[in-house]
């Protein structure tokens, strides 16, 4: 039962620091994403 306990208490922390990691991927995105259409518009303007 401990232990069973612990492997949650583990897959939770794993899915917490996942969502940390893509919360600062999608952060990333979007200035990626950003900077090439404001690139894009000065190219193209």
């Amino acid at each position: 039962m401990a232990t069973e306990d612990k492997r949650e208490l583990r897959f939770f922390a794993e899915v917490k620091a996942g969502l940390g990691m893509a919360r600062g991927v999608g952060k990333v995105a979007v200035l990626v994403v950003l900077v090439g259409v404001a690139v894009c518009w000065l190219i193209f303007k």
